[in-house]
């Protein structure tokens, strides 16, 4: 089922903190469909960090409800707050997305178009990507569409058990799948440029 994806990424200070995951919950008052973690690499990298806020909405009502509630604006607040500098904020239309939100790790990927380039021709190649991801070992599956509010930008989430696991089924695991994945991506990179960020997300109803 399709679901309306609201994405809010910032650098936050002071490392791993998890009052501010204590904070961010108390701000949503622990809704279901809300989840916040840190960034989480191998090897793990120190500060400036990244922390993920995703909300997941049934509809585009229930999104633009929300936008409009008093927990937005205390979301908003707590944000404001926490954050160095900018808050990120994409809102996309996944299929099936809580899937690879509750996964162990979950992987933030972002294309964004170069010029002289289409958006259709990302749309065949993540089509293409996520065939051949099926199978792969400590997946979760993946979730792929349009940023809804950035044009030309590409969003992924894709589940995985550890992020050795993502790089292994990508980029240095053995065999032809692993060396047709890698293809698929170069010819995506020719096309756009990339921001790839793994996190640990909690789901914020049972924090």
């Amino acid at each position: 089922m399709s679901s309306y994806t609201d994405i809010r990424c910032f650098t936050v200070s002071g490392g791993r903190n998890p009052n501010h995951l204590i904070s961010i919950a108390s701000a949503l008052s622990r809704r279901n469909g809300s989840y916040a973690g840190f960034q989480t690499e191998e090897p793990q990298i120190e500060e400036p960090l990244l922390l993920f806020v995703v909300n997941v909405f049934e509809s585009e009502g229930a999104h633009i409800t929300f936008l409009q509630s008093a927990l937005n604006d205390a979301l908003d607040a707590e944000l404001s707050r926490l954050a160095e500098g900018e808050v990120a904020h994409r809102i996309v239309l996944f299929d099936d997305v809580e899937r690879r939100l509750r996964a162990s790790i979950t992987e933030f990927v972002t294309f964004t178009l170069k010029e002289d380039n289409m958006m259709n021709d990302l749309g065949n190649f993540t089509t293409q990507l996520r065939e051949k991801l099926e199978g792969s070992e400590s997946f979760y599956g993946s979730s792929w569409a349009p940023v809804l509010n950035v044009p030309n930008t590409y969003h992924g989430i894709l589940g995985w058990d550890t992020v050795k696991a993502h790089w292994d089924a990508v980029r240095d695991g053995p065999g032809q799948e692993v060396k047709d994945r890698k293809e698929i991506i170069d010819r995506m990179l020719e096309r756009a440029d990339i921001c790839l960020v793994h996190a640990a997300l909690q789901p914020l109803a049972e924090i």
